[in-house]
């Protein structure tokens, strides 16, 4: 189908929403069945409802048939799309299990959302970054960009919260203290599930939470590494 724009902060947080739990359990697991009137190479999904959003694509089958995301199938949640490797005929029905969260409790985020008006609802809360690109052709002009990215992770809890978590309870800074905890191990366990997009992840930097006056928000910062191939386009879908 050609080069499309995709941007890996999203690999990064549908990653964090599906190995990461919200301890304020704001998330909901959605199945669409989904039967193909035509052949295409593309399949679009809504979420439940016009108040929620999908945030993570779990799996896809094709009449049962398990596929195998960035193998056969790329999730463009932002267009509300699953782009597939190879033409789904006419007749097969499309499976897509996915995550989704109310629109205005979004748990992680990009950088500079659109959001207002925060309640308790709204932490705890993450936000991804990109903050440094270092990248490299290797080969003659027509080869893709290799090379790493350095992403920054904030995370952000509210004094004064508590949640249970493995039946301890938690609050204030160590929320987001275990948060951070969690989505290293997350990196750590599970990157497989990023491959062949990215690999060799780091830890390069943690900030354990502090308190920022204003509001009463504990801010704990991460900085992560990963290696990525071709960032911004994919020729493959």
């Amino acid at each position: 189908m050609g080069d499309y724009y995709y941007e890996p902060i999203y690999d990064i947080i549908e990653f964090i929403y599906k190995y990461v739990s919200d301890p304020n359990e704001r998330t909901e697991l959605h199945t669409q069945n989904i039967s193909v009137s035509s052949d295409t190479m593309e399949v679009s999904f809504e979420p439940m409802s016009s108040s929620y959003i999908t945030v993570a694509v779990f799996s896809v089958d094709v009449d049962t048939n398990g596929k195998v995301k960035y193998t056969d199938y790329m999730p463009v949640i932002s267009k509300g799309l699953i782009r597939f490797k190879d033409m789904v005929s006419s007749g097969s029905n499309v499976s897509i299990y996915a995550l989704e969260i109310p629109k205005t409790d979004i748990f992680i985020t990009p950088p500079n959302p659109a959001i207002k008006d925060l309640t308790s609802l709204s932490y705890p809360r993450i936000k991804v970054s990109v903050i440094s690109s270092d990248l490299n052709r290797i080969g003659n002009y027509q080869e893709k960009m290799y090379g790493s990215e350095v992403y920054q992770i904030d995370v952000f809890s509210k004094r004064g919260e508590v949640f249970t978590i493995d039946g301890a309870k938690i609050s204030d800074g160590m929320t987001a203290l275990y948060l951070m905890r969690a989505i290293n191990k997350a990196f750590t366990e599970n990157m497989s599930a990023l491959h062949p997009r990215f690999n060799n992840y780091s830890l390069i930097s943690f900030r354990e939470p502090v308190l920022e006056v204003d509001g009463g928000i504990y801010h704990g910062i991460m900085e992560v590494k990963l290696d990525i191939y071709n960032p911004g386009f994919d020729i493959n879908f």
